[in-house]
C-alpha cells in the first residue's frame, strides 16, 4: 500500500493511490510521515512539499498543459502560415464581370480557383486569352485543350484553349456580394 521515498534525512511515505494533483494543479494530499510523527497525517504546501522531497517542482501537469497549449500556438501559426503560402502560389481570385455563366456564378461573384486540379468536362474554370482571364465551364477536353462554354451562352468559345492557357478550377464562390454589385451597377 505504501511506497518509500527517500529524502534528506528521514524517510517519506506516499500511499500508491494518492495523486498529489487536483484537476486544477494544486498539490491536496497529505501525505504519511515517518515515525517522528507516530502516524499522524499533516497538509504541507507545494514549496514545502518540494524542498522536503527534494524536487524542484511536483506541479507537472500543470507545466506539461503550458508546454502542450505553447505547441499547439506555434503548430497552429505554422499551419496558417504554410495555407497562406500555398494559396498565395497556387490560387487566384476572380471577380465575375459578365453574365456568361448565369444561374450558376451572377454578376459580382467571386471565385476561387485553384490550379493544382486535373481538367475534366463540366468542370467551371478560369483561363487566359490575350490580357482577359474568363471563366467558363469546360464542355469538352481534346488532345489540344479543352472547349469552353458559358451557361448563358448558346455555343460553345470559339477558340480551342490550350493547356497552358488553364488558370485554375472554381474551387470556392462568393456569391453574397453579388446583389449588391447588381445593384450599385443598375442591373
Amino acid at each position: 500500500m505504501f511506497r518509500r521515498l527517500s529524502a534528506t534525512a528521514s524517510a517519506l511515505q506516499v500511499p500508491h493511490d494518492v495523486g498529489l494533483d487536483k484537476p486544477d494543479g494544486q498539490v491536496r494530499r497529505s501525505i504519511m510521515t515517518g515515525e517522528s510523527n507516530q502516524g499522524k497525517r499533516r497538509q504541507i504546501g507545494s514549496g514545502e512539499l518540494g524542498k522536503s522531497v527534494g524536487l524542484s517542482r511536483l506541479n507537472v501537469p500543470t507545466e506539461k498543459r503550458a508546454i502542450a497549449r505553447r505547441l499547439r500556438e506555434v503548430l497552429s501559426s505554422a499551419l496558417i502560415i504554410a495555407a497562406s503560402v500555398l494559396f498565395c502560389i497556387y490560387c487566384n481570385i476572380f471577380y465575375i464581370q459578365t453574365g456568361s455563366m448565369e444561374p450558376e456564378l451572377p454578376i459580382g461573384t467571386i471565385v476561387i480557383t485553384c490550379s493544382l486540379a486535373e481538367p475534366e468536362a463540366g468542370d467551371i474554370y478560369a483561363y487566359r486569352t490575350g490580357s482577359v482571364t474568363v471563366v467558363h465551364r469546360i464542355r469538352e477536353i481534346t488532345h489540344d485543350g479543352c472547349i469552353f462554354q458559358g451557361d448563358a451562352n448558346n455555343v460553345a468559345d470559339p477558340y480551342t484553349v490550350g493547356y497552358d492557357q488553364l488558370v485554375g478550377e472554381v474551387i470556392l464562390s462568393l456569391k453574397l456580394p453579388a446583389p449588391l454589385v447588381r445593384a450599385a451597377a443598375g442591373l
